[in-house]
């Protein structure tokens, strides 16, 4: 049987490898997503290299900008190397890539860790 102190110390040590994973992973899915529109905009010929994105800060998670000159695509009308397609392809690609895994991720936490760490779901059921 755990004590009250035990708890507490499981659900600080819990949270904290929560955070510690937490800003890492978010950096890494930035990078990918923000790669992901200046590699399709360097594929469809809009950019003329692929890995010319603006960096952010990792900490804060701001200021990161994939590089691609929307404004230059949209005063052309809806021309472009796709018949009109580039902004749509640039913009929501990168989001279908992030967000597999991301889905996935939460799905993979949600059915195998809480199954084995009672403290998020005791936390869920209290927010609820």
């Amino acid at each position: 049987m755990s004590t009250g102190y035990q708890d507490i110390r499981s659900a600080v040590v819990y949270l904290l490898i929560m955070l510690a994973t937490f800003f890492p992973c978010q950096a890494i899915v930035i990078l990918i997503h923000e790669f992901t529109h200046s590699i399709t905009a360097f594929l469809l010929g809009v950019m003329p290299q692929p890995f010319s994105i603006v960096w952010g800060n990792l900490f804060t998670m701001t200021c990161w900008d994939e590089g691609v000159q929307y404004s230059r695509l949209w005063a052309t009308g809806f021309g472009g190397t796709v018949d009109g397609w580039d902004e749509t392809f640039i913009g929501i690609l990168a989001s279908n890539i992030t967000s597999t895994p991301t889905t996935t991720g939460g799905w993979v936490t949600a059915v195998i860790i809480l199954q084995h760490h009672p403290f998020p779901s005791m936390l869920t059921m209290q927010l609820h």
